[in-house]
């Protein structure tokens, strides 16, 4: 948590996950620098999610969650078994405790132990499902993608992680993302935001997984003038599986992916999506610097 906060969250470190692209590693690790921030000050405690990422992914070479047994028990469900890792089960004191790094964690929320199906599903969230490089032929990762790599875009199967049930998406592809990206980003400017010009270069942090923690309201600080500015949001609360935004000045997780249902190619509807709104995004900007 030091680190992030000193912004020594960079690209060439340990935090970088190794299997991400290169032109994609300046984009996470800012985004996830300035949402943990952002909830850090807003919330005055970490929030569990992206420390599980962190934790999960920090200090390895090789994206992995350890080793994990992965068995087919029917009906298109698969049973997740996390074993060893970065974290492991420490069955003494207290009916036993998971340790990060071979200390106890325990939530800034209600204070229990970390639970390791939320890793489990951490690292398996926002995974390229169609990208087939850095994967350890038995691994989690493998097993999922093999299971749904003959599947479209946004195919989704159950998955059983420690006795619960969650639905596995599969990712989209950079173009088809990048489209779904623009459209969220328009509808969030365009019925949302205040001061539009504003948000070009802000940094806004939504909070979402808790209905507990929903607020209609964030603040961001505006590079022009160098103010605190606060701005009204509407803050949808994700699914399990979230998909990272792919423009460096949206917040990095917005609502849930919407399974396609047109019967246009998704590819070709998507890039001329992405057309018009970058176009019209541009407009609306430019209409309101210029007022």
């Amino acid at each position: 948590m030091s680190d992030i906060l000193g912004h020594h969250f960079k690209r060439m470190n340990q935090h970088t996950l190794s299997w991400l692209p290169s032109q994609h590693r300046d984009s996470f690790s800012s985004s996830t620098r300035n949402m943990l921030k952002g909830k850090q000050d807003l919330l005055e405690q970490t929030p569990r999610v992206y420390l599980a990422f962190l934790y999960t992914f920090s200090g390895t070479d090789k994206p992995t969650v350890g080793s994990i047994r992965t068995t087919n028990i029917g009906d298109q469900t698969l049973s997740l078994m996390a074993e060893i890792g970065l974290f492991r089960w420490q069955p003494e004191g207290g009916g036993g405790h998971w340790l990060l790094y071979d200390t106890l964690y325990m939530c800034p929320e209600d204070r229990r132990p970390f639970l390791p199906s939320t890793l489990v599903l951490v690292g398996l969230e926002g995974y390229r499902f169609d990208n087939p490089r850095k994967r350890k032929p038995d691994c989690t990762f493998d097993t999922a993608v093999k299971r749904l790599a003959r599947e479209t875009d946004l195919s989704s199967m159950t998955v059983r992680v420690e006795g619960d049930l969650v639905e596995l998406i599969r990712d989209r592809t950079s173009q088809v993302r990048a489209g779904y990206s623009l459209k969220r980003a328009l509808d969030k400017i365009s019925e949302y935001g205040h001061g539009v010009g504003q948000f070009t270069g802000a940094q806004v942090c939504e909070r979402h997984f808790k209905p507990s923690n929903m607020v209609n309201t964030t603040s961001y600080t505006d590079r022009t003038t160098g103010k605190l500015t606060a701005a009204t949001l509407k803050l949808v609360r994700l699914r399990t599986v979230a998909v990272p935004s792919t423009l460096l000045d949206c917040p990095a997780y917005l609502s849930a992916p919407q399974i396609h249902t047109s019967q246009e190619a998704p590819d070709e509807k998507m890039r001329r999506e992405a057309a018009a709104l970058q176009d019209a995004i541009s407009k609306f900007i430019e209409t309101h610097q210029s007022k």
